[in-house]
């Protein structure tokens, strides 16, 4: 999907040329930060909290080391889920700002 949205800003940016820059540059803006919440979620946030529940699934007979891992669980669980809702959150506003999107008209004499 985010390859796809990218080929789409790329082509409104070309056929925007001298028109809403500012509204395309938010937009823009937008979309990398929602890839770079994308990139963290998927390489930090997710191997973590595998690594977490495997260590509680591992050592769930013993309390001392299955709770605490399962502490950290429900807590890269949780931030993996703020994540997500601000993603939504970006990519409702690229689509915000989106709306009244026209491409420029040439008027020529």
């Amino acid at each position: 999907c985010a390859g796809a949205l990218l080929v789409a800003l790329v082509a409104l940016i070309v056929l925007l040329i001298g028109g809403a820059v500012l509204l395309t540059v938010l937009r823009v803006t937008l979309y990398l930060a929602a890839v770079a919440l994308l990139v963290y979620d998927w390489r930090v946030v997710w191997p973590t909290m595998w690594r977490y529940r495997q260590e509680y699934i591992d050592h769930a007979d013993e309390p001392e080391v299955a709770n605490p891992a399962l502490d950290q669980l429900n807590r890269y669980q949780s931030e993996s889920a703020t994540i997500l809702f601000i993603r939504v959150g970006l990519l409702l506003g690229v689509i915000l700002f989106s709306a009244n999107i026209r491409p420029v008209m040439l008027i020529s004499t």
